[in-house]
């Protein structure tokens, strides 16, 4: 229910090749327990991987991803591991999704994976294993295009076809580090970006409802009978869908409004119900720079922005700016668009 509740929010619809991920990895295994007299990672081996996902929501992904295991020579490959996985942002579980991703992300990854064992005398070399692991990320860069991370995870598997089980004996630990990277596509609103964008247009549980009451009761009223001709007419309600809000990220010490940027307020402009107003704040951190030259830049942010909006032909617009909008420095850097009546 959490997971439905929080995939809720109006992200847009990607299409099948849109909101992919390609990473690689590398790092040690080695057994989570180890033999006896030994010391731990003693036994280590270098282990490499490459994966190929896609994120289905904010929070839900699912990826398939190619492991090896090799000699501490590097000179022979011992095992293979394809594991399918499941991924849940747990950050934007419980905190919610901005429209781009945090600097900072923790991931759950749990999945199942098909070994391969090319050391002699094995009975069943071929084998199942479960694969728990968790993934740290950093999204690097103002697009948030590349990711690195840290993702240990314990792969539970069962030697020589003796059956499987979750027994530390017969675990390996696997701690790598990776590099990721976002593709880019075109969102619906006609801008590039490598991360899944939150929909301009919403209705509210209260709206869904009055609808909902109203054709409830048209299907359900009795049909009136009487002996003259009537005549009915058909009344459409207008509805007023209006935008939710919008955040534009600047550049480190700039006010100038991106190209990318620039589409998106216009669309965001067109889409604006006659007789609203906007209200455009603009933001800077405070981690950078002085007091005095953040001021500026925020002020500056808030009428350049504003200035876009009001050459689309919205008349009622107003700004003002502050500091720190968000506790994240990059997410300060930015101009908030909202829209009320």
């Amino acid at each position: 229910m959490m997971i439905g509740f929080a995939a809720a929010q109006t992200v847009e619809h990607g299409k099948l090749f849109q909101n992919l991920y390609l990473g690689v990895d590398g790092g040690i295994v080695t057994p989570m327990i180890p033999a006896e007299n030994e010391a731990y990672f003693s036994e280590f081996a270098p282990t490499f991987g490459v994966e190929l996902g896609k994120n289905i929501n904010q929070v839900i992904g699912l990826s398939i991803e190619g492991q090896g295991y090799t000699t501490k020579q590097f000179n022979e490959i011992t095992k293979t591991n394809v594991v399918g996985k499941m991924k849940f942002n747990l950050s934007n579980w419980f905190a919610g999704y901005k429209g781009y991703p945090r600097r900072v992300e923790v991931i759950l990854a749990p999945g199942l994976g098909w070994m391969h064992d090319f050391a002699e005398g094995v009975e069943d070399p071929n084998y199942l294993t479960y694969n728990t692991g968790m993934e740290v990320n950093f999204n690097l860069g103002q697009n948030r295009a590349w990711q690195i991370g840290l993702k240990p995870s314990v792969v539970w598997n069962k030697y020589n076809g003796t059956g499987m089980g979750f027994y530390g004996k017969d675990a390996d630990m696997r701690i790598v580090a990776g590099v990721t990277y976002k593709f880019g596509y075109r969102n619906d609103q006609g801008v590039r970006t490598h991360n899944l964008t939150l929909c301009p247009y919403t209705v509210t549980i209260d709206e869904y409802e009055s609808m909902k009451a109203k054709y409830e009761e048209c299907i359900n009223r009795e049909p009136n009978t009487v002996e003259k001709e009537v005549v009915v007419e058909k009344v459409v309600e207008k509805v007023v869908t209006v935008p939710t809000d919008m955040f534009i990220d600047f550049v480190k010490g700039s006010s100038e409004v991106s190209r990318n940027a620039e589409n998106m307020i216009k669309n965001y402009a067109e889409s604006i119900p006659e007789g609203y107003a906007v209200k455009v704040i603009g933001s800077a951190d405070t981690k950078t720079g002085n007091k005095e030259l953040n001021n500026r830049l925020a002020s500056e942010r808030a009428e350049n922005v504003a200035n876009i909006i009001k050459n689309c032909g919205v008349d009622n617009v107003e700004t003002e700016y502050m500091l720190d909008i968000d506790e994240d420095a990059q997410a300060s850097r930015c101009a908030l668009v909202t829209v009320k009546k």
